[in-house]
């Protein structure tokens, strides 16, 4: 689940328009900034980016100052991706060493929020990784870029969720609102912070308020058909159904889960994360052996997460469960194999140990454990509520001041030190709880901003789609177009591609300015998604150039689909203003047939047969010539 590349795909779209008429052109232009940023881009994964980046470390010093600051700039997300942190936090500062030195940019911006988060995930320190957030947020408000504003506000967001600024928190989300309405801001940056408000609120307490905002942001990922975000909300909205008790509500969301892990497409821990809620509803529904059985289920798929602090909290379920049923050798084994955090997760720290501590099925034992999960269930029940309240009222009054809101704090902190002198506890466990009842707000707190800055990493894969037409990115085009060139290799089926290129679309430019020329790619765009198939993929190139991917279509059918695209595109007719704008397409047809041909050698056919459309006086598709 966790997927950590929004930032490095919202790199690529800003830094140049990759030109590429062929592969050995590319190949030939590799000393050349052009030339690597096109090799860069067609990269099939960050190892094979990260060596082609080192190889050419020596041609950068002829580059201009910008370029060498761009270079240093991929080469840091990528070594990040690759968990290269102290790389990473290297060419990442120097990329801004040099940046800095130029105008103000997009890249700047970029830089610091890339440094930022791999500083997080090195020190998970918000004193150390924050300011850089604070930075970008900064020189993003003196730059005319609506969608970078907005992911620097989200970030930045982060920052600010503990109770005490929280309020901070919601304006900057606000703010990030307030241009999204302003703005065309593409469904995955919406969903983007409609997230972060959600979780916001759910680590002050305020499940209700979480729970409307998580799913304004399942419904944006819906929109664009993005599983893992789909997934994502789904698996945190069940949690906080179940902290609702609705616990209906909560069963849709697994079941759902449980349908997008059956999907061609799903992530490969799906099946895990879908066992595991399923554990967490029973339990919740007090039905401990079922509970105990989906946990098992999952822990039998735990290879297929990268997780680890899921697998971790797995074995601490396991362990509660078991000794809810009885097995109380099976819970002092799972209780051995989690992993305690003091600092993040301070009760269950407690709980384990006490938990490990069954193995010898000693009665004082049992009895300490079972005190242990009374009074968490009574500081759940009572310490949370309280801070619901006192945060709700942050919430729904626009006008509450910092003052006021510090108060509120210190009223909470007294009525928690009230339940402390009130509660008995066990004279085993009398002294550690005591103490963790004392310091239990500020813990809280902690948890609040770990695992809202943990959250993260939830949200880096939502970069798939053009911020301009909201189909796919060229990166996510060519990931998705190799996956389907190999299925239809395996099951023997023809894969067609279409390249797209919109006619004389320059003079729109030049004669009516760049919004006409945004509106009319966006018609154009529109116009070919009710002309496509449903399973068709569409996907922005770069600039007027687009890509159609047709998955198990023979050539017949591609030349009817384009011929239905040339005759719906120059019927449109397109309002801007008092201006009426129209439009034709040229199109190149490639498909494969029985040879082993790849991707990147099928795109070469279709951009060459597009050529040769524009050069027949275009309007019309031409068909790869080496088709048989």
């Amino acid at each position: 689940m966790v997927i950590r590349s929004r930032l490095i795909c919202l790199l690529l779209p800003f830094t140049f328009f990759i030109f590429l008429s062929s592969y050995s052109l590319v190949l030939k232009a590799a000393e050349s900034f052009k030339g690597v940023n096109a090799q860069y881009s067609l990269a099939p994964d960050f190892e094979t980016a990260f060596t082609l980046l080192i190889d050419v470390k020596e041609d950068v010093t002829s580059w201009s100052a910008k370029e060498q600051g761009q270079y240093f700039q991929w080469l840091g997300s990528t070594a990040g991706e690759l968990d290269k942190l102290d790389l990473a936090e290297k060419y990442l500062s120097q990329s801004l060493q040099i940046l800095e030195s130029e105008p103000v940019s997009v890249h700047v911006v970029m830089a610091l929020l890339e440094r930022s988060f791999f500083r997080y995930l090195a020190t998970g320190d918000p004193n150390h990784y924050c300011p850089d957030r604070y930075k970008a947020l900064n020189i993003a408000r003196h730059l005319d870029d609506a969608e970078h504003l907005v992911l620097a506000l989200s970030q930045t967001a982060f920052c600010a969720t503990s109770t005490n600024n929280f309020a901070e928190g919601l304006s900057l989300l606000n703010e990030a609102l307030a241009l999204e309405d302003r703005y065309s801001i593409p469904p995955s940056d919406k969903g983007v912070i409609y997230n972060a408000l959600g979780n916001i609120y759910r680590f002050n307490g305020l499940h209700g308020k979480s729970y409307v905002y998580l799913s304004k942001a399942l419904t944006e990922w819906e929109k664009i058909d993005d599983y893992q975000g789909v997934f994502n909300m789904h698996h945190t909205l069940t949690l906080e159904a179940i902290r609702l008790a609705d616990f209906q509500q909560a069963q849709t969301h697994v079941n759902s889960q449980f349908a997008l892990a059956e999907k061609s497409n799903a992530g490969p821990d799906f099946f895990f994360f879908a066992q595991f809620n399923q554990g967490h509803v029973y339990y919740a529904k007090e039905k401990y052996q079922d509970a105990y059985n989906r946990y098992r289920d999952a822990l039998a798929l735990k290879e297929t997460t990268v997780e680890t602090a899921f697998v971790n909290q797995l074995y601490y379920h396991l362990a509660l469960s078991a000794y809810r049923i009885g097995e109380f050798s099976s819970a002092a084994e799972f209780a051995s194999k989690y992993t305690i955090d003091n600092d993040e997760r301070p009760v269950e720290g407690i709980i384990a140990k006490s938990l490990t501590s069954l193995l010898n099925n000693k009665p004082a034992s049992i009895e300490k454990v079972a005190s242990l999960l009374s009074l968490n269930t009574y500081y759940e029940d009572h310490v949370n509520s309280l801070i619901q309240k006192q945060v709700s009222i942050v919430a729904s009054e626009n006008d509450i001041t910092v003052a006021q809101m510090e108060n509120d704090i210190l009223q909470r902190q007294l009525a928690i030190s009230e339940l402390q002198l009130h509660k008995k506890e066990s004279q085993e466990t009398n002294a550690k709880l005591k103490l963790f009842l004392a310091i239990s707000l500020s813990f809280l707190l902690i948890l609040v901003v770990i695992s809202l800055v943990k959250g993260i990493s939830r949200y880096k894969k939502i970069a798939d789609y053009d911020h301009l037409t909201g189909v796919h990115n060229r990166r996510s085009g060519l990931r998705i177009g190799e996956r389907m060139i190999t299925q239809a290799k395996r099951s023997k089926e023809t894969f067609t591609v279409i390249a797209l290129d919109i006619d004389h679309f320059k003079v729109v430019n030049d004669t009516y300015g760049h919004d006409a020329g945004d509106v009319l790619l966006n018609a154009v765009v529109n116009t070919c998604k009710h002309t496509l198939r449903k399973h068709d993929v569409m996907v922005r190139m770069g600039g007027e150039e687009f890509l159609l991917m047709l998955p198990s279509t023979e050539l017949t059918d591609a030349t009817e689909i384009a011929q239905r695209v040339l005759v719906n595109i120059e019927r449109m007719v397109v309002n801007y203003g008092q201006k009426q704008l129209q439009a034709t397409v040229s199109l190149g047809i490639a498909c494969t047939n029985n040879s082993s041909q790849g991707f990147k050698t099928l795109l070469k056919k279709a951009d060459e047969a597009l050529y040769r459309a524009k050069n027949a006086g275009r309007n019309q598709y031409k068909v790869d010539e080496s088709y048989q």
